[in-house]
């Protein structure tokens, strides 16, 4: 009898063992696809911030070159426009001995010289400029109303005029090479807009 009573027994406690076994089981897979998914996410995070951190760092790379490409480009523009500018100034000056032949010379040198006349005081003036340009000096002068003006050759002034008040306490240096000079921070604009249109 007592061997009759234990069989349901026993299967009883071998069934509740086996449940209580897949209920641990279970749990333990539960647990393991939780770790693997929370280690799966957590290695995507990393794998990600690592792709953003190189992307960032390539970005930064990218712009310091660029940057440091567009400065380069630009100082070798800035400087090639230089010379650029240093030759044309400098091939305008070696063409001012050809201006003694110029049919104009005469009318440019007597605006030129009433202009420097104006900012002498009142009274007697002299004019030196070099002989070869002492004929058209005096024309100059003369159109413009001022033939008494002293017109004095000195071969030792540049092409042009310098213009003297009678004590010598103001001079006007209306010299083509000293025009050029003052000229060019004007000129070196208009000739750098040139240069940058026919290099666009």
């Amino acid at each position: 009898m007592m061997a009759a009573r234990t069989g349901p027994l026993l299967d009883q406690i071998l069934r509740d063992a086996a449940a209580s076994a897949e209920a641990r089981i279970g749990a333990a897979r539960a647990e393991a696809e939780r770790v693997t998914s929370a280690a799966s996410e957590h290695a995507g995070r990393r794998r990600r911030a690592a792709i953003a951190d190189r992307e960032r760092e390539l970005t930064g790379a990218f712009e310091a070159t660029r940057a440091e490409t567009s400065q380069r480009v630009g100082r070798e523009t800035l400087g090639a426009r230089a010379a650029a500018l240093d030759r044309i100034f400098a091939a305008a000056a070696a063409q001012l001995p050809s201006l003694t032949s110029h049919p104009r010379l005469g009318d440019v040198l007597g605006a030129a010289l009433m202009d420097a006349l104006s900012y002498l005081p009142d009274g007697p003036a002299t004019v030196r400029c070099p002989s070869v340009v002492a004929d058209a000096v005096r024309s100059g002068l003369a159109a413009a109303g001022r033939a008494g003006t002293t017109v004095r050759a000195d071969d030792t002034v540049a092409l042009g005029a310098i213009v003297e008040s009678a004590d010598g306490a103001v001079a006007v240096d209306v010299t083509f090479a000293t025009r050029l000079v003052r000229a060019r921070p004007r000129l070196a604009i208009a000739i750098a807009q040139t240069l940058a249109g026919t290099s666009a």
